[in-house]
């Protein structure tokens, strides 16, 4: 009884414990039911958008590594070839096995690598995030081209940088292209300045060509101004020797419609006219045979009106003689 009475506290004691732990247990299971569909749920999420990362890495991979009309390449942070795409290949002629590992300055020019641009370039990308130029480039077999450069600095998530990525395009075609259009440009501009520099000194040997000429001839800008004038053509006129500047209608008041309007039309279109036996505005008993013609200054323009004139009196007078001798009236 003795013996009964000193154990069964005890018993009772871990009976109450073995029944608390089993209540707790079955709590933690109950709790651990709850959250490991929602943590298997999360494991598989996350596997899922590594797998989808992954896919998406490897679609990059094969889309930069196929790409052929861009050279695309990772540096190292001191500008070592880590990676090589078919692209690069194709401009620069290096193989994969011979470029990587290899610094990025063997593309450069002699010049660049003393003037350390390949060093510059990638403090330019690590201060400012990127670099890009159009310059020129060495191939493997020593041959050069011009290409459109972009380099971009690569950081980790805490912001360190752990290389660069570098896209590299031809453009050697484009750039020869411009180069040709510059050259034909400056032929041209040579050439129009040539042929400016003659008009300009056309229109200065004609002007001494009228001053100087033996015909009566009057050179008129374009709103019929007298620019020269020879000194039979004032002579002709009955006209004071000091005529430049003056304008042809205030020179001659009386003038025909009909001629104002060939003035008009040489002006402006260019057309030139020719008449015979003109009796002249100063005298008209005086006959004369006129040519009129558009002159052109250098850049092309129509500068004015030369018109020039040859006396005829003599020649229609005798004419008229002739005419009336023979007339029947003339004969009775």
């Amino acid at each position: 009884m003795g013996i009964i009475t000193v154990w069964w506290p005890l018993y009772m004691a871990e009976g109450l414990v073995k029944a608390a732990t089993a209540a707790i247990s079955i709590f933690t299971a109950i709790k651990l039911f709850q959250i490991i569909p929602a943590f298997l749920q999360d494991v598989t999420e996350r596997k899922n958008s590594e797998k989808e990362l992954i896919k998406r890495e490897e679609m990059f991979r094969a889309i930069i590594s196929g790409a052929k009309a861009y050279g695309i390449f990772m540096l190292d942070t001191k500008g070592h070839i880590l990676t090589w795409n078919e692209g690069a290949h194709k401009i620069n002629e290096y193989t994969e096995d011979e470029v990587l590992g290899k610094h990025f300055s063997i593309f450069f020019l002699k010049k660049d690598l003393a003037a350390k641009k390949p060093q510059r370039e990638l403090e330019i990308a690590r201060a400012l995030g990127q670099y890009e130029e159009e310059g020129e480039r060495v191939r493997k077999d020593g041959t050069t081209y011009y290409a459109h450069i972009g380099i971009t600095a690569i950081k980790d998530l805490e912001g360190n940088l752990s290389g660069f990525s570098k896209i590299v395009r031809d453009i050697t075609p484009q750039r020869r292209f411009i180069e040709e259009m510059t050259f034909k440009t400056a032929q041209l501009e040579r050439t129009i300045g040539e042929r400016n520099e003659l008009l300009r000194n056309t229109e200065a040997q004609l002007k001494l060509f009228v001053e100087n000429g033996t015909s009566a001839i009057v050179m008129l800008d374009e709103e019929l101004k007298v620019i020269a004038s020879s000194r039979a053509f004032t002579l002709m006129n009955q006209l004071n020797a000091h005529i430049t500047g003056k304008h042809l209608y205030e020179l001659f008041p009386v003038i025909k419609e009909s001629v104002k309007e060939q003035h008009t039309q040489c002006v402006r279109d260019g057309r030139v006219f020719k008449e015979d036996n003109y009796p002249t505005n100063t005298d008209p008993n005086r006959f004369v045979n006129y040519e009129m013609r558009p002159w052109h200054k250098a850049d092309g323009k129509i500068g004015g009106i030369i018109i020039s004139t040859t006396d005829v009196t003599e020649a229609v007078v005798q004419k008229r003689h002739i005419q009336e001798a023979s007339s029947p009236g003339h004969a009775a």
